[in-house]
């Protein structure tokens, strides 16, 4: 199965730490892709994108422009989303991080948190 890694910090004050925080979260990523036998085709890095205030899921955003190639239908059945926790991806009310997790299984993409080894399915 193929994967598609996503990684992502909040604003300039941590950018210091951002090399290390990526990294790091790349290679938890990394290992649980491994552990599970998906291959890793892409690697989306958002950095100083708040998902508090959805930045990350703008336009001019790697998780943004994910989206909108999902919705263009890029992305086959099966392909899994990773990420190393729940909040890299939203801390956006319930409701709306809800809605999102269906839009992205609801088009046949799973998503993979590698810290609780969960994967969300269609």
């Amino acid at each position: 199965m193929q994967a598609i890694v996503y990684r992502r910090y909040s604003s300039d004050e941590q950018g210091d730490g951002s090399a290390q925080t990526l990294e790091a979260q790349l290679e938890r990523c990394q290992s649980f892709a491994e552990a599970q036998g998906w291959t890793i085709i892409e690697v989306l890095t958002d950095e100083a994108k708040s998902a508090f205030k959805g930045d990350h899921l703008r336009a001019d955003a790697d998780l943004g422009r994910f989206l909108s190639r999902l919705r263009e239908g890029e992305f086959a059945k099966g392909t899994v989303l990773i990420a190393d926790n729940l909040s890299r991806l939203s801390r956006r009310p319930v409701d709306e991080a809800m809605a999102w997790v269906h839009e992205v299984t609801g088009k046949g993409v799973e998503i993979g948190l590698a810290d609780t080894r969960a994967v969300f399915k269609p």
